[in-house]
């Protein structure tokens, strides 16, 4: 496998649906980017305007074709507010693994949405040969750790980063 495809049909439980971003979510990445508790928790750019969010969702399918990365936006059953992301890449396919990121915005924090998107991505996951994802946190992002420990990850043995592994 070289790459990965958009999941069809699009990935969706309830109340979370996950899909590709859109130009018109630029606002919403940017004020995330902006956010302190994103910037400390995930790899931001230094250049966080709506302008620079919509020069980086065009790249989307740059990052897939690459095999670089598969981002899905977390919406509401609407599939138009943005309450988050859940992606992942970098890729090993040779291993069938995955590195596995998410962020959810302040206001739909502590809602379930962001295990829900993560246990999604990681059952598509292992349909697309990927059994084996890894998600990184600092040991003070208790939120996250609550969210991996939710889906079954396992924290390892690293010293400065918590590196959690989902295997199936």
């Amino acid at each position: 496998m070289v790459a990965l495809a958009y999941p069809d049909p699009p990935l969706a439980e309830d109340q979370v649906h996950l899909r590709p971003w859109r130009t018109a979510d630029a606002e919403a990445l940017a004020a995330a980017w902006n956010d302190p508790a994103i910037q400390a928790g995930c790899a931001v750019p230094k250049q966080r305007s709506a302008a620079d969010a919509e020069a980086w969702i065009s790249g989307h399918r740059q990052r897939i074709d690459a095999g670089a990365a598969l981002d899905l936006v977390i919406t509401d059953a609407t599939g138009v507010v943005v309450q988050g992301e859940v992606g992942l890449g970098p890729f090993d396919f040779d291993r069938g693994a995955a590195m596995l990121g998410f962020w959810v915005a302040p206001e739909s924090r502590r809602s379930g949405l962001a295990a829900a998107a993560v246990r999604l991505v990681a059952d598509w996951a292992v349909t697309q040969e990927i059994g084996s994802l890894v998600a990184q946190t600092t040991d003070a992002n208790l939120g996250s750790i609550g969210v991996l420990r939710s889906c079954g990850f396992v924290l390892g043995d690293s010293r400065s980063v918590q590196t959690w592994t989902l295997r199936r």
